[in-house]
């Protein structure tokens, strides 16, 4: 039987996070292995979803979806709690051009991904996208590895329109 090739399978909306963004992550895991292929998980804690996503629902029958040896390694981000200064929000807001999974997944992922990637000896990484500050962050994270990745955009990034953009430059910017 020929051995299956390690890909680390990053997924930030995966379940029990429930909508339309976790369907294709939850069909690649489920049938990749058909192609000689075992994907690795990577994903936040459960107890995280909520509190990072709260205007999307949780839906645990998902996870019933999910092969029983479905190697998923869970890495806690903090959540973002916003300022009670109202202007440093607002400037936070119009002087952003990404999500703030960046930097809150950032510190948890550098000290975790070496094991991972030392444990799993992945060929590739896949990385799903939305959240599109996955793409920035995961370049910077694997600048020290010479491993392919793959960046899968589920969505366009530059119409993407759930989080209002603050002027047309930061419209450019994300287009760019």
């Amino acid at each position: 039987m020929e051995k299956k090739r390690n890909i680390l399978f990053v997924a930030f909306e995966f379940p029990p996070l429930g909508g339309g963004g976790v369907q294709r992550s939850i069909k690649f895991t489920k049938y990749l292995s058909e192609f000689g292929i075992n994907p690795i998980v990577i994903t936040v804690e459960k107890e995280d979803c909520k509190k990072l996503m709260p205007n999307h629902q949780l839906d645990f029958f998902l996870e019933k979806e999910l092969s029983n040896d479905l190697v998923i390694e869970r890495i806690h981000c903090d959540s973002y709690t916003p300022s009670s200064n109202k202007f440093k929000n607002w400037f936070d807001l119009y002087f952003s051009i990404s999500e703030v999974f960046k930097k809150t997944w950032k510190p948890h992922l550098e000290k975790r991904l070496p094991e991972i990637i030392d444990k799993y000896k992945p060929e590739a990484i896949y990385v799903t996208i939305p959240p599109f500050a996955m793409a920035t962050l995961w370049r910077k994270l694997l600048t020290p590895y010479n491993i392919p990745v793959i960046f899968d955009f589920r969505d366009a990034w530059s119409q993407w329109c759930v989080n209002v953009n603050g002027s047309y430059l930061h419209y450019w910017f994300k287009k760019m």
